[in-house]
């Protein structure tokens, strides 16, 4: 099982975020799979500080998270997050808005590499 998560700092330095992955065993034991501190602004190249969000941190948490499951040979997957909308786009419920279209493209073709996997 993967569970991410995106948050703000406690400092509040501007559009920082803290991107958190998780993995959880059957057994319950829990493995951080990494923190990073994270500028989206640099990552995404972005101009506008408008348009960077905690949406965008949370869904970039979910890709990278996935993208490490894979790479070391997880097939089956259980995702958790706390990002309705993310899941929601993932898993065509609802309109992906512009932001992270191409974020969610990199999870659904992610998943494809996947056995089983759910969200």
């Amino acid at each position: 099982m993967i569970i991410y998560g995106a948050d703000a700092p406690r400092d509040k330095r501007g559009p920082l975020a803290c991107r958190r992955l998780l993995w959880r065993s059957q057994e319950n034991n829990y493995r951080s799979l990494g923190q990073q501190l994270v500028d989206p602004l640099d990552a995404l190249n972005v101009l506008d500080e408008s348009q960077v969000s905690i949406t965008v941190a949370e869904c970039l948490a979910l890709r990278d998270g996935l993208a490490h499951a894979i790479h070391n040979g997880w097939r089956k997957i259980l995702v958790e997050g706390d990002s309705k909308l993310i899941i929601d786009c993932v898993n065509n419920v609802v309109s992906v808005p512009w932001s992270i279209s191409l974020f969610v493209q990199d999870i659904r073709v992610l998943s494809s590499y996947c056995k089983e996997i759910s969200f």
